[in-house]
């Protein structure tokens, strides 16, 4: 993400994936997934400022098919969060 003050500032965070059985429904794993956030990207982007790169890299990059199975629409420039 960057900022005003800031071309990459962002948060390290951790994703934990729970592995459950689907015939018992017990946790049999689990993965860990290190990531960057910060928290006042996911509600608001200021003037000037940009949210996160996966997300203008997934709309840059995605297929006409895969556009469809996650239901985007064009570019960044579509999406009032992100322009």
């Amino acid at each position: 993400a960057k900022t005003s003050r800031n071309d990459n500032s962002s948060r390290f965070g951790k994703l934990v994936k729970l592995h459950i059985s689907s015939e018992t429904g017990a946790i049999v794993g689990a993965s860990l997934s290190p990531y960057l956030l910060e928290r006042a990207r996911v509600t608001s982007v200021g003037e000037g400022e940009r949210s996160f790169h996966i997300l203008y890299q997934l709309l840059a990059g995605a297929t006409g098919a895969e556009r469809g199975h996650l239901a985007l629409k064009g570019g960044a420039k579509e999406y009032a969060f992100l322009a």
